[in-house]
């Protein structure tokens, strides 16, 4: 989990927009929801591939995960561009930062992860 934090945050501070493919969603998923960047963040479906190159067959989906600039552009309305430019920068430094900072989740030791799994296991 923490090389693709590493690579998120590289992305995202530099050009605000990390593109995977879909073999990665689970763990760009998980590094979100442990980062706590929802808001922060929207994340695109961009398009699929099937490409066949001799006896080579490459199928698989491509998703960008970008920073949300709505709240700049309403904050900075009639302030001028730098204003944007500022802000926009601010959000990229902070959503490095966490991350970067990010802990890894801690599954099943909290009282709501154990009775989802007992019940689980009940349901079987």
């Amino acid at each position: 989990m923490e090389d693709i934090a590493r690579r998120m945050a590289k992305a995202m501070e530099n050009l605000g927009f990390f593109i995977f493919e879909s073999e990665e969603l689970d763990k760009v998923k998980e590094v979100l929801e442990s980062a706590k960047l929802q808001e922060s963040l929207k994340v695109v479906h961009l398009g699929d591939v099937d490409l066949e190159i001799g006896n080579v067959n490459l199928k698989t989906s491509y998703y960008m995960i970008s920073i949300d600039i709505d709240k700049c552009v309403e904050r900075c309305e009639g302030k001028g561009k730098a204003c944007l430019e500022n802000c926009v920068k601010e959000k990229k430094v902070g959503v490095a930062r966490a991350l970067l900072e990010l802990k890894p989740l801690k599954r099943g030791t909290d009282l709501s992860s154990l009775l989802q799994k007992l019940k689980s296991e009940n349901s079987k």
